[in-house]
C-alpha cells in the first residue's frame, strides 16, 4: 500500500532524525474469527530536517507478504507513526479471496499491478523463487515487478503487471517429449462499458516456463501509453491446446 507520512513525528536522537512507523494486520474469515495476523515495525532514520521534510511530501510505499488458508476474508491493516497509536493513525481495508488448487489442473495466481520492473537481484534471478526464505519476489525471466499499492497510473507512464500459471503437466512432461503448449490472452476493457479497448490475441508463454516447473512466472507491460484517461479493466486468460480458459481480472485507472 501507499501512506502519506505526513503526519509522522520525528525525535532527534544522536545528532539523527528517528521515526517510526508501526503497523498492525488481520485478516477475518466470514464468521469474524480471525485466520491470520501480521505485525511490523518500519525504523526511519534521517541525517536532517530537509530529508525528512522531503520524505513526508511523497507517499511511502509499504509491503508485506503472509501465509493464509484457502478462503474468503476481509483484511485490514492499521498503522500509527508511533506505538502509542496518538500520531498519524489510520486503516484501510480490502477483501481477499484465495482460490483452492488441488495441483491437478490448469490455473492462474491474481493478478498484481505494478509501476516498476527492474533486474532482479543475482540470488532471485538464478533461483526457483519458491525455493527463496523470507518475502518472495515477483521474477520472471531475471525481471523483477514490484507490486504497487494503488492501481492509479498516470498517463504516458510506463506499467507492468506480473502473475503465476500452473501447469501440472510440465512437472509431468517427460524429457524427450514435446511440453505441453501454453497461451495467454490479455484484454483492457472499459470498466463502465465493457466495450474492449486492447486485444493481443493468444500467444504462447513458452519463454517464460522452466523445464519440470509447473509454475509459470509471467511479467508483462501494462498497455496504459495508449489509453486514454479512464477506468480500465484488465483481464487476463491462460489455455491449454484443449480445454477452456482460465480466467483474472484486475481493475486500475488512468489520471
Amino acid at each position: 500500500m501507499e501512506i502519506m507520512p505526513s503526519a509522522m513525528k520525528f525525535e532527534k536522537e544522536k545528532g539523527k532524525l528517528h521515526g517510526e512507523l508501526d503497523l498492525a494486520g488481520v485478516a477475518y474469515k466470514p464468521d469474524g474469527s480471525i485466520a491470520a495476523r501480521l505485525s511490523d515495525a518500519v525504523k526511519l532514520e534521517f541525517d536532517s530536517q530537509q530529508q525528512a521534510d522531503a520524505f513526508l511530501k511523497t507517499p511511502y510505499h509499504y509491503q508485506n507478504q503472509f501465509d493464509i488458508a484457502p478462503g474468503h476474508y476481509t483484511f485490514r491493516i492499521a498503522f500509527s507513526s508511533d506505538s502509542s497509536g496518538t500520531h498519524g493513525f489510520g486503516k484501510v481495508e480490502m477483501p481477499l479471496t484465495i482460490d483452492p488448487w488441488n495441483g491437478q489442473t490448469l490455473s492462474i495466481s491474481g493478478l498484481a499491478l505494478s509501476h516498476d520492473a527492474h533486474p532482479a537481484s543475482d540470488l532471485a534471478a538464478g533461483l526457483d523463487v519458491s525455493l527463496l526464505e523470507g518475502p518472495r519476489p515477483l521474477v520472471s525471466r531475471g525481471m523483477e515487478a514490484v507490486p504497487a499499492g494503488s492501481p492509479q497510473f498516470h498517463a504516458g507512464e510506463p506499467g507492468y503487471f506480473y502473475f503465476e500459471a500452473y501447469e501440472p503437466l510440465l512437472a509431468a512432461a517427460k524429457p524427450d517429449a514435446p511440453p505441453p503448449v501454453v497461451g495467454m490472452r490479455v484484454r483492457v476493457l472499459d470498466r463502465a462499458s465493457g466495450q474492449q479497448k486492447q486485444d493481443t490475441g493468444f500467444r504462447s508463454v513458452g519463454i517464460y516456463e522452466q523445464p519440470g516447473n509447473p509454475v509459470i512466472p509471467i511479467l508483462s507491460t501494462l498497455p496504459v501509453a495508449n489509453l486514454p484517461p479512464g477506468a480500465w479493466r484488465l483481464e487476463v486468460s491462460v489455455i491449454r491446446q484443449t480445454g477452456d480458459p482460465v480466467v483474472r481480472t484486475t481493475d486500475f485507472d488512468i489520471n
